[in-house]
């Protein structure tokens, strides 16, 4: 009959032992000394790693017709966002200070680019392309009026 081996490892070095498994007794295990480093090691018999079964996907419930989940909607709207100017006392004020200033040359100059571009900025409003009402922010994405999905790219 031939000899069930079984290799298992020194408790000290990690050395591989290979002894007989037939004359092993679980109860009253042998020392013996390892070969490798000298020293007294018990024998065992590894447990060998048992593959846990692999789970099998859900099982889908059988499909419902495609009408069921598919529900009539209106249009998406898409719009972008239009620059335009407003009567603003502000900064049509701070545009014709701008322009007088212009003329004060070499201050008055400087003074007067930075006066035209504030007033400019003052009087600037956005716009939905959609339905034409103003729009506080331009990093929106929805029009808060018409709901219209707001394209960014410019």
């Amino acid at each position: 009959m031939k000899a069930a081996l079984v290799t298992c490892m020194c408790n000290h070095c990690s050395g591989k032992l290979e002894f007989d498994a037939a004359n092993f007794d679980p109860a009253n295990p042998a020392v013996i000394q390892c070969p490798h480093c000298a020293l007294d090691t018990t024998l065992y018999i590894p447990h060998v790693a048992r593959l846990e079964p692999v789970m099998q996907p859900p099982v889908m419930p059988p499909s419902l017709p495609l009408e069921r989940y598919i529900t009539q909607t209106e249009p998406i709207a898409i719009a972008r966002l239009e620059t335009g100017r407003k009567t603003s006392m502000g900064g049509l004020a701070m545009e014709l200070i701008g322009f007088v200033l212009l003329f004060l040359f070499p201050v008055g100059t400087i003074f007067g680019i930075a006066f035209m571009i504030a007033g400019f900025k003052a009087s600037k409003i956005l716009r939905c392309s959609h339905c034409g009402n103003r729009v506080e922010d331009e990093h929106v994405r929805i029009c808060p009026s018409c709901q219209a999905r707001v394209n960014t790219f410019r």
